[in-house]
């Protein structure tokens, strides 16, 4: 397999485990991204001309793995698409909606689990460990329990009992901490390298990056190659969008498509510090705090990747306050039938505010990631009182 390292942009080779770049791991601390963030290269001159192909075969060609034998085999990924019309008369945009929340459970973080998982099988690894303090967890637990792998997993200890109980269902071993979700991080890492587990970790693991590229094949597909003009993506650590642009850079590069989308990184103003620091020397990163407890990020994991791929392919970048979060919830639930997680009402939301600002030309075609389910953690939504 090779690599890249997304910092010093070394080129790495090699067949056993590589988490980080060896050179630029050294320079992490608790109070700043991570660097040698790896992104995988792929041999396009040898992958199929024709997508069906590609497609047919699971994506195995574009995808860190040697065949696809090590998949799960639980339905996760090619998720529905739903249609919307916004507006009257002869101005007008459509709204498309890929709905995650089809996946077994109910998250886009499915595809992660389902894709770590299987690389671990590929390196003869039967215990995944992770930290989390959301639902992640629940997505590794259930994809591991399909698997039949053990599953360690550290949790703050102020992980609601909710998803700490969805995660013991499916037999995960869980490890509370006190501390924050950075100090279980940290006890996750040393317990991978100590006993020989396979290390799952979101970003630290560029396998995770890799999974969100089938979102972006599934959409090609779906659209049959005339993509959305714009896709509206909630950011917290960068992880999705940056898996995103890959998927669609895959595509560019194989020529299925001339141009990728315009993707549209939206973050709450409680929690922005991948915007307001995109286009800064120096980044500095307060402290957050959002109802939209997915984009909830401290320190965005994979800021220096998701941070060169927005530049690099023009995308654009959005704040939403909290009440229009909140006011989104209502208003999407009541337009599609479907309770979404806060998360899908940013993307919602900066999709109503380009769409109320007269940004989007008319007629446009403009898509959202459904990215997780309401039900997860109903207290949420409970506790705004939004009724």
């Amino acid at each position: 397999m090779k690599y890249k390292c997304t910092n010093c942009n070394k080129i790495l080779e090699t067949e056993e485990i590589l988490y980080l770049c060896p050179e630029c791991e050294p320079q992490n601390s608790p109070a700043s991204p991570l660097k040698g963030v790896l992104e995988t290269i792929y041999e396009y001159e040898t992958i199929s001309e024709k997508f069906s192909q590609i497609e047919q075969n699971q994506y195995v060609d574009l995808l860190p793995l040697n065949n696809s034998f090590n998949i799960p085999n639980v339905s996760i990924g090619n998720t529905p698409i739903y249609e919307y019309e916004f507006g009257q008369f002869d101005e007008f945009a459509t709204l498309f909606v890929k709905d995650e929340t089809k996946n077994p459970t109910f998250s886009v973080k499915d595809r992660i689990a389902a894709l770590v998982s299987a690389v671990a099988k590929d390196y003869a690894k039967d215990t995944i460990v992770l930290a989390t303090d959301g639902n992640l967890g629940v997505s590794f637990a259930s994809v591991c329990a399909a698997q039949q792998q053990n599953l360690i997993v550290y949790v703050p200890n102020f992980v609601s009992e909710n998803l700490k109980t969805q995660m013991k269902i499916f037999g995960a071993k869980l490890i509370e901490v006190e501390g924050d979700f950075r100090k279980a991080l940290d006890l996750s890492i040393v317990a991978a390298d100590t006993n020989g587990w396979y290390n799952g970790n979101y970003v630290y693991n560029s396998v995770t990056i890799e999974s969100v590229k089938t979102v972006a094949y599934e959409i090609f597909s779906q659209f049959l190659g005339n993509l959305p003009e714009r896709i509206f993506i909630p950011v917290g650590n960068g992880l999705v969008v940056s898996g995103l642009y890959r998927g669609f850079e895959d595509l560019l590069k194989l020529k299925f498509i001339e141009k990728i989308p315009i993707i549209v990184a939206i973050q709450p103003t409680g929690a922005n510090n991948l915007i307001v620091n995109i286009d800064t020397e120096k980044a500095e990163f307060s402290k957050v705090q959002t109802i939209a407890k997915e984009t909830e990020v401290h320190l965005p994991t994979n800021f220096y990747m998701a941070k060169n791929y927005i530049k690099k392919y023009n995308g654009e970048i959005l704040e939403i306050e909290e009440d229009e979060i909140s006011r989104g919830t209502l208003v999407f639930s009541r337009m599609s039938g479907i309770l979404a997680d806060f998360s899908t009402s940013l993307a919602f939301g900066g999709f109503m505010t380009y769409f109320n600002q007269d940004i989007l030309d008319n007629n446009s075609k403009n898509l959202i990631l459904l990215s997780g389910s309401g039900y997860a953690d109903i207290s949420q939504i409970q506790e705004l009182d939004l009724l």
